[in-house]
């Protein structure tokens, strides 16, 4: 979450900042971090050669911003392609879109999502795994993006940040992110987002062309 504001939330009476995220943390066999007063705590998980790192964001500027719990795993490719798809009415997941919509086959998922992308036939092909589309329509209000991370993104601490700040200026710098509406506390819908994420990474490797190497 923005410092300024986890500040404020932890200063004010009633701001609950333990979800439970060290047990459920061995729930899926991840690695609890605590992010202690100016950061969200986080669990990053093993997956192959794939870091998943599951934490909080706020979506907007206001004190009372939305939080969403956030699953996103950054790797180096040259694949321009991008895609963002969001279940409709979701806060803010509409705005400021380039590309186009894309139709991607499945009558009732294109009633729930909306999809954007710049490649209508990568989207189609990414999005062509039932389990991807069945674990998807589980969740209430669900974002699922890849594109190019931002400073934020990265967790940065001084004897990195030389690296990451190179690492973030790199044109093939990528990430794939999940975003679900607000702060998830419950095992098995943690767990059922973890699910969702690998599905999705085993279709980006089939969907990339020239993945070098994901990011830690």
């Amino acid at each position: 979450e923005n410092r300024s504001r986890l500040l404020m939330r932890y200063l004010q009476s009633g701001y609950q900042r333990d979800y439970g995220w060290e047990a459920i943390s061995h729930d899926i066999e991840g690695e609890f971090i605590d992010g202690g007063a100016f950061q969200s705590d986080r669990i990053d998980v093993t997956y192959g050669n794939w870091t998943i790192t599951i934490d909080l964001i706020d979506r907007g500027s206001a004190l009372n911003a939305p939080t969403y719990t956030r699953l996103r795993a950054q790797f180096i490719s040259q694949d321009a392609f991008w895609f963002k798809v969001y279940r409709n009415g979701s806060y803010g997941a509409g705005l400021f879109q380039r590309g186009k919509k894309i139709q991607i086959g499945d009558h009732v998922f294109n009633q729930e999502f909306t999809n954007w992308s710049n490649d209508a036939s990568r989207l189609t092909a990414f999005m062509d795994n039932q389990d991807l589309r069945r674990l998807t329509e589980g969740h209430r209000s669900i974002e699922l993006n890849k594109s190019k991370p931002k400073i934020g993104d990265l967790d940065i601490n001084f004897r990195l940040f030389n690296r990451l700040w190179t690492e973030l200026r790199r044109s093939d710098t990528r990430q794939l992110t999940l975003l679900d509406y607000g702060a998830v506390s419950d095992p098995r819908e943690m767990t059922g987002l973890v699910e969702l994420f690998k599905v999705a990474l085993d279709q980006l490797d089939k969907t990339l062309v020239g993945v070098e190497r994901q990011l830690t």
